[in-house]
């Protein structure tokens, strides 16, 4: 009688243990800073913007390998956002240049102006991620968090010319912390530049050809992740990118490596497959059946 107890109460424990895995007991779960990945839920994520390309019939992909081993083929979009936990080495950034420079497209939207949370987990600094893809914004030094005021400051951005990719769009809505650009000046390795955006009459987003590519350089983060693609007209700024960058059978492609998401084992995916609640609540009550 005693053996079958201990058993029982063995049991019981193993079910508790499985419980404490599968859920944290109540206790709240240590804050976690927002990155701009798809596959990220925070403000500062852009889970949504690839589910509704997706919805849209428009195909997304997850890079997670550095940036020497991009998709071959023309008409791509890649996302980046700068800099980022992964340092942008100078043999990633020359091979992302022949990448662009035979026929794809890269958005890049520095740090530089805006001070999201995240850019203090980063690696490096936006002046050399920049500098390495032969993009210069100013002289002047990136904004730090301190001196972009309260958190929710934010900004709004309007059309600095009439072109098609800012054609329909009035207002594009910066999430804050953000400042106005420290100067209007750009150097782009003398590559011809036009200003699509401004804030207050000073250029703040640039698209410049490169090759049979084109570049897209912003000094403001954040202008599609979720605390923004709802706001003003930035989701109709990310489908004129898309419907006038993107050919037939390209792909809009997150650079999530930048950001520790790596090919192979994905640990938020593991434990939020419910194959593995089932499997294991499936053994613990198998236990507590053959104890008793």
């Amino acid at each position: 009688m005693r053996e079958r107890l201990f058993a029982l109460l063995g049991g019981v424990v193993s079910l508790l243990l499985v419980l404490m895995i599968l859920t944290p007991l109540g206790q709240p779960r240590p804050p976690e800073t927002s990155l701009p990945t798809s596959v990220d839920r925070g403000d500062a994520g852009l889970l949504a913007l690839g589910r509704w390309l997706s919805g849209q019939g428009v195909s997304t992909a997850s890079h997670r390998a550095p940036l020497t081993e991009l998709p071959d083929g023309r008409g791509h979009l890649l996302v980046m956002s700068v800099p980022g936990k992964a340092e942008l080495g100078a043999e990633e950034a020359r091979a992302l240049r022949a990448w662009v420079e035979g026929g794809n497209h890269l958005a890049v939207f520095g740090a530089f102006a805006s001070a999201p949370h995240w850019r203090q987990l980063s690696a490096g600094n936006v002046e050399t991620a920049l500098q390495r893809l032969e993009l210069e914004l100013t002289n002047a030094p990136p904004l730090r968090p301190e001196e972009s005021g309260a958190d929710d400051s934010s900004l709004i951005l309007t059309p600095a010319r009439r072109h098609p990719l800012v054609a329909g769009v009035d207002r594009v809505h910066v999430p804050g912390p953000a400042a106005p650009p420290p100067s209007p000046n750009a150097a782009f390795g003398g590559h011809p530049s036009l200003a699509l955006l401004e804030q207050d009459g000073a250029p703040a987003l640039w698209w410049l050809a490169r090759g049979r590519g084109t570049v897209i350089v912003s000094a403001y983060t954040g202008l599609f992740s979720h605390g923004a693609l709802a706001e003003a007209d930035n989701a109709r700024f990310a489908a004129n990118l898309v419907n006038g960058l993107l050919s037939a059978k390209g792909r809009v492609i997150f650079d999530d490596y930048r950001f520790g998401l790596e090919q192979g084992y994905d640990p938020e995916a593991f434990y939020g497959d419910p194959r593995l609640h089932v499997t294991l609540l499936f053994i613990a009550a198998f236990w507590v059946l053959y104890a008793v």
